[in-house]
């Protein structure tokens, strides 16, 4: 599926200058959404949102996790079709590709963003939480930890896999509480701790609900 007519930005009104693979995903008279998920403000992931059953409710989320190859000097695959299915049932946008059983690349996952810009291009939703993936397919939220910290504060908290995996991989280990649930949720920035904490407490920042 040729991309060519897409725009490629609002803000820079271009044409993405290159083809990416769908095969496995669309047919050939079926569309997407397509986007991309700019990382720590350095490298533009190519993503689609799809609707799957064609019941006009999109619902599957594509990410190119080969755009990672930019890191080592190396192009990358401009396909979709070996990337992983990321939707409500597998929000995690990872891969796996040493074959340890580790995920090695990772672009966040699938969650709620309160929308402190009011940025949203759906004018009705705007400054409000918004969705993990649109049903129109106008954009899908994708939450990562840009900076680490909370990362392994997460995994010295409820690390699930414990030494006996040191064969696999050198840097996995058990947390304090390996049988714990955890709750991602960004903050500690733009001022937003306090709705950060009435959503995990069980809130859901609806006004009049």
């Amino acid at each position: 599926m040729a991309l060519q007519t897409y725009p490629f930005s609002v803000l820079f009104n271009t044409a993405v200058p290159w083809d990416m693979e769908v095969a496995g995903i669309l047919e050939a008279n079926e569309t997407c959404k397509f986007g991309f998920l700019l990382w720590l403000y350095l490298v533009p992931f190519p993503v689609i949102v799809v609707d799957t059953d064609g019941n006009g409710v999109y619902d599957t989320v594509y990410i190119d996790l080969s755009w990672w190859y930019l890191f080592w000097g190396l192009a990358p695959d401009l396909s979709f079709s070996n990337d992983p299915v990321v939707n409500y049932t597998n929000p995690i946008a990872a891969m796996d590709i040493t074959g340890d059983g580790v995920n090695d690349w990772s672009c966040g996952s699938l969650g709620y963003f309160l929308d402190v810009w009011g940025a949203c291009p759906n004018e009705d939703e705007r400054w409000g939480v918004l969705e993990p993936i649109d049903d129109e397919g106008n954009y899908t939220c994708i939450i990562y930890d840009y900076y680490g910290h909370g990362t392994s504060c997460a995994s010295c908290a409820a690390g699930k896999y414990g030494w006996l995996t040191v064969d696999v991989h050198p840097y996995v280990g058990f947390g304090v509480a390996p049988e714990a649930n955890l709750m991602g949720v960004v903050s500690l920035w733009l001022g937003d701790v306090i709705e950060c904490l009435l959503w995990a407490a069980g809130f859901d920042l609806v006004p009049g609900t």
